[in-house]
């Protein structure tokens, strides 16, 4: 999936913050229905990516970040998997 704005995606009118890119990813996984999904963010998509992993957790199947970080704007609590 690519950030709105980015790559294949159009533009929208709205906010392309952090927070709204997350639940975009959410709105997305629950469009399909597949249940959790495998994440990989890199670069820039780390934001939506650590937020999204944080406030979707059972949307998650796996998670990784590559050369990503977060803006520390939304203290996150990821957990692994037991």
């Amino acid at each position: 999936m690519d950030l709105r704005g980015f790559g294949d995606s159009g533009t929208t009118d709205g906010s392309y913050d952090v927070a709204t890119s997350a639940e975009g990813m959410h709105c997305l996984v629950e469009h399909f229905g597949t249940g959790a999904v495998y994440v990989l963010c890199q670069d820039l998509s780390g934001g939506p990516g650590f937020r999204f992993a944080d406030t979707h957790p059972a949307d998650v199947l796996s998670f990784s970040a590559v050369e990503a970080s977060h803006r520390g704007d939304h203290q996150c609590q990821i957990q692994a998997a037991k």
